[in-house]
């Protein structure tokens, strides 16, 4: 099975189930419309808002903040149903009208989350969180050139769980993104993209929490997860990074072995 598929494996859903009624079929009903437009960012959507809240509870945040992370998570890319599959689906570079709209997807999901959804109250800013995700520490990023704390802490976790997804899943124009350079993009962006609190509760996460949500949700990974729960998913990349494991962590060159087997095989 293909690893760009939506995965739920180890992740409960009571945060749906304590919604409204309402709430839940506006956002059904915009997941469906998603995975009929693109099913390749739906199942984005779900990873992200399922790596959202792990991260979140791994930081011990409010029960409110690790609602808002998740479905901000899971709505994040939303606004895309506005921009066209050709630009959605392009191989190559796209051009600079191209690169405009597309980056007006942000926009565009705090556009239809505050006209579509009818949130409670204490979920009042998940549009501004889902809308804000592209933000950056230094001030650098976009829709809204926020900054520092002008960036809520669930966007901020939505940031590295959106980008972590995105380098560890193939596109239309590439790979997956091999390790070294996916830790080299999370080393370089400490304290300026990304929030090193956030990073640092990611990196922590068992290994086996995070893997069936980057590799797979197929027979293999379902085996092999649990022989990486005592690992955190940092030494693991560091590890494979380094194809030998980290000085003091308690990976194995079998894992890692088992991991290049998994990441590395062609998707379809």
């Amino acid at each position: 099975m293909a690893r760009n598929s939506s995965v739920y494996m180890g992740v409960h859903h009571s945060i749906d189930k304590a919604l409204g009624i309402r709430t839940q079929e506006q956002h059904a009903q915009l997941r469906e419309q998603m995975l009929g437009y693109h099913p390749l960012t739906a199942h984005h959507q779900d990873r992200v808002g399922d790596m959202s809240r792990i991260i979140a509870e791994g930081m011990h945040l409010p029960p409110a903040s690790v609602e808002k992370a998740y479905l901000a998570g899971r709505m994040h890319d939303i606004g895309k149903l506005q921009t066209p599959k050709e630009i959605l689906d392009s191989p190559g570079k796209l051009d600079g009208h191209e690169r405009a709209v597309i980056n007006h997807h942000a926009t565009d999901t705090g556009i239809i989350l505050r006209e579509k959804v009818d949130y409670p109250k204490r979920l009042a800013d998940v549009p501004s969180v889902a809308e804000n995700h592209h933000e950056r520490l230094d001030g650098r990023g976009s829709p809204n050139a926020l900054s520092a704390e002008q960036i809520a802490i669930e966007t901020r976790v939505n940031t590295v769980a959106d980008v972590f997804d995105v380098l560890s899943h193939g596109r239309s124009y590439k790979t997956p993104t091999p390790i070294g350079k996916l830790i080299d993009v999370f080393d370089r962006g400490r304290g300026t993209q990304f929030d090193s609190a956030v990073l640092d509760a990611f990196l922590h996460q068992p290994a086996s929490k995070v893997l069936p949500l980057m590799l797979s949700e197929g027979g293999s990974i379902s085996r092999v997860a649990p022989t990486f729960r005592k690992v955190e998913i940092g030494d693991l990349l560091r590890s494979v990074k380094e194809q030998k494991p980290l000085p003091g962590s308690s990976v194995t060159i079998d894992q890692i072995n088992s991991f290049n087997t998994l990441y590395m095989r062609p998707q379809s």
